[in-house]
């Protein structure tokens, strides 16, 4: 049996002494954190949020691996560097040649710039300094030694003067971890080791990877961020240049009053409208077009701007871009005149129509008058108090001036023409320079039409008119007769056009023995036809002398009306 030793009190102490030691080479909980302020944080986001540049999007997901240094001797003294957490630095500023200086969050901008520019040179003539262990780093540090005894400098190495520190390049822009040369450091003691320990590790060479793959894209245009900008570009101008076919479409169909869709929005259909009709017609010689038809037909695309919602806002935007353009000639002519006229349309709404007329001077071009159509305004009070407040309301949406108004001009309902609560006598309250003109043609109307209401002739003659209008277009085969015999087409008659009084007497005026054949061939085929009732209303029209008298006493009025 062995006997039991002791060991002296020297070697306690030394065994505790190096126990502390070794106590002392652990890093602290708080090195494997990136301690910042509130301060330091919300000034890095705001800065994030103000960076309206773009960057390639630098990925820091390296590996986290545990390299060589984390497993060095426990013999060697670590010295942590403070991060540089505590100073703020724009995301927009440059980092300086000191790495040391260099935040704990670098932007990608940063990242990207210091790339572009390269790592800080090494100053190999520089007096690194010692430490308290005598110790110090030497240029010898920037170059490995290879097993052929050849030496390569070790670009990614750099050495902070003002810590007193060196920083892998690589790892300190693209690694993750508290790795020591990611966060600084100043153990010189065997150095050269764990320099060679770190640079084979699979972290760094992630690191490096990355790093030489971002030089490479910045410096050939050709990172992914740049591809895909590139990419994003061109389909943007792709786009861009759709919407320019489809605009032009829009007016193409808008300056000709024609209808935009058809029966159906199917392409390929001859009955789609002729909005599509359009896009097809073009597709085959323009090339944009052509290929937006591709993607269609394969289902690569879901954005066509063919739809009628996109029709309706092409047509909105097109027309207000019009207004626009009509609004600031007018207030650079400064004076103008309006035109009203209030109407009910088909869905039985009340519309006031609102025209402004103002004179354009174009240099060399001399002087033209304008006419621009604002639009149409959905009237509920139809009153000369209402159509105003319409109006004006209009006119302020638009900027308009109400009193550089010179002029006003209305039909002569009571509503507008009225000298107590007519629309221009309102008018004339707000600004007494808004002189009022009726509307001439629509006076000549009014008095040509009561002047024919007074004569028996004149109300039979244009009752016979509209009856043989009548009972030629009853059928297309009376149409048929009518068409053998006449070389233009008689006209129906409307109550609020005078004109079309006057065309309707054309016929009757220059084609009297060919209008009188067309009836009795149509009193003989109705004879034929059994059809007593068309047969004799055919036979009371055969008045050729009444025809001839009146026909020519409106051709002398209508004459005398179209040389005032």
């Amino acid at each position: 049996m062995s006997k039991r030793t002791y060991k002296s009190g020297a070697s306690k102490r030394k065994a505790a002494k190096d126990a502390e030691k070794e106590l002392e080479k652990i890093p602290k909980l708080s090195t494997y954190f990136a301690l910042q302020s509130n301060v330091q944080v919300q000034a890095h986001e705001t800065d994030s949020a103000s960076s309206n540049e773009s960057y390639p999007e630098i990925s820091r997901s390296a590996s986290s691996e545990v390299e060589g240094e984390a497993s060095c001797s426990t013999k060697q003294t670590v010295t942590d560097i403070p991060a540089a957490a505590g100073k703020e630095v724009s995301e927009s500023e440059p980092l300086t040649d000191d790495p040391g200086d260099w935040p704990s969050i670098i932007s990608d901008r940063q990242v990207c710039d210091i790339v572009a520019c390269g790592p800080p040179q090494q100053n190999e003539s520089y007096e690194f300094p010692f430490n308290e262990e005598r110790r110090r780093f030497t240029s010898t540090h920037f170059y490995r030694t290879m097993a052929n005894d050849e030496k390569i400098r070790c670009s990614w190495l750099m050495y902070s003067v003002q810590k007193d520190a060196i920083f892998c390049f690589c790892c300190k822009l693209f690694g993750t971890g508290d790795i020591p040369l990611r966060r600084g450091t100043s153990a010189w003691k065997a150095l050269s080791k764990r320099l060679q320990q770190h640079e084979t590790g699979k972290g760094h060479q992630d690191c490096m990877v990355k790093w030489f793959d971002l030089r490479s894209g910045i410096v050939n245009r050709t990172s992914f961020d740049q591809l895909e900008l590139q990419a994003f570009l061109k389909e943007r101008d792709f786009w861009r240049n759709v919407v320019k076919r489809m605009v032009d479409v829009v007016i193409f169909l808008s300056e000709r009053n024609l209808a935009f869709r058809g029966s159906n929005e199917k392409l390929g259909d001859p009955s789609n409208g002729n909005f599509l009709g359009l896009f097809e017609l073009l597709a085959k010689y323009d090339t944009v077009l052509s290929e937006l038809l591709q993607r269609i037909k394969k289902a690569e695309t879901h954005v066509q701007y063919l739809s009628p919602q996109i029709q309706n806002e092409l047509i909105q935007l097109v027309a207000s871009n019009i207004q626009e353009a009509n609004i600031a000639q007018l207030k650079k002519a400064k004076y103008y005149s309006v035109i009203l006229d209030c109407t009910p349309d088909v869905s039985h709404e009340e519309q006031l129509s609102m025209v402004l007329r103002f004179v354009e001077c174009n240099g060399e071009d001399g002087v033209n008058i304008r006419e621009a159509f604002v639009g149409f305004l959905n009237v509920h009070d139809t009153t000369g108090e209402g159509l105003l407040e319409a109006f004006l309301e209009k006119a302020n949406n638009l900027g308009i001036d109400i009193a550089d108004m010179r002029g006003q001009a209305y039909d002569n309902g009571a509503n507008m023409r009225g000298k107590n609560k007519g629309v221009q006598a309102r008018m004339l309250e707000i600004n007494d320079r808004a002189l009022y003109v009726p509307c001439g043609a629509h006076t000549w109307n009014l008095v040509i039409s009561d002047a024919a209401k007074s004569s028996k002739y004149a109300i039979d003659f244009f009752s016979l008119i509209n009856r043989i209008y009548v009972i030629f277009s009853s059928s297309p085969s009376r149409w048929d007769i009518l068409q053998e015999h006449m070389p233009i087409s008689v006209k129906g008659l409307l109550e609020t056009h005078w004109e079309s009084r006057i065309d309707a007497v054309k016929p009757l005026r220059y084609h009297l023995e060919e209008l009188c054949n067309a009836l009795s061939s149509l009193r003989e085929y109705a004879l034929e036809k059994k059809d007593g009732n068309t047969a004799t209303e055919a036979g009371a029209l055969l008045d050729p002398y009444h025809m001839a008298f009146c026909s020519d006493c409106v051709h002398v009025v209508r004459y005398t009306i179209s040389c005032q």
